[in-house]
């Protein structure tokens, strides 16, 4: 990188910009410069205020850090409250009217009764965990006893196969429900329906005519 020189002074260069010159044209003058940009980068980081300076501050209109639990009265306008009595329903007392979703449950402290919070809106729901946390036993079981209470039909996805073998026999037995099992893996003992059975059957009766 050539920097031309422009001021003379009685037929000889400024000292100074020779010096700068030859600074330029020096190789080690891409480094220095990379060095001053990252001393100069670190120091912006040093006294750069970090997230521990905003903790007192509210973010946005208050999406983050306002989270807590419903109070009671909010949880009497959100959910309908219904006692969980399974061992009355399969006898046909006590039916539930209204569908929906169980998302928890207190136990009484003076009738030891198991009192079901029911969100009754169209909602989706979503739980995570690992295993043996509870998912099925604690969650599922107790939504399709209710769903069956209510006369609802449902699709299960059962890749082990024990929601099947612990929920089916109670819906057919207690509830009336026709349980159809659609299994990929053994076809052959999987439930299915023949498209073609009602064109056969018109096709035979049509022949016996």
């Amino acid at each position: 990188m050539e920097i031309p020189t422009f001021l003379i002074h009685n037929g000889e260069e400024n000292t100074m910009l020779s010096t700068l010159h030859d600074s330029f044209n020096s190789p080690y003058f891409p480094v220095l410069i990379i060095l001053i940009f990252v001393c100069v980068f670190i120091g912006l980081q040093m006294y750069t205020p970090g997230l521990n300076s905003i903790k007192s501050q509210k973010v946005g209109d208050g999406q983050y850090g306002d989270a807590r639990f419903m109070t009671e009265k909010e949880k009497k306008k959100v959910y309908i409250s219904v006692k969980y009595e399974p061992k009355k329903w399969r006898k046909g007392k006590n039916i539930p009217k209204l569908p929906g979703i169980i998302v928890g449950e207190t136990i009484s402290s003076q009738t030891k009764e198991v009192i079901a919070s029911i969100c009754t809106d169209d909602n989706h729901c979503m739980i995570i965990g690992g295993s043996g946390i509870g998912k099925t036993t604690r969650f599922m079981y107790p939504n399709l006893e209710y769903a069956m209470a209510c006369g609802v039909s449902f699709l299960v996805t059962d890749t082990k196969g024990d929601i099947a073998r612990n929920v089916a026999g109670v819906a057919e037995k207690y509830y009336g429900y026709k349980i159809p099992v659609l299994d990929l893996r053994n076809p052959m003992q999987s439930a299915g329906d023949n498209i073609m059975y009602l064109v056969n059957r018109y096709i035979d009766m049509y022949k016996a005519c």
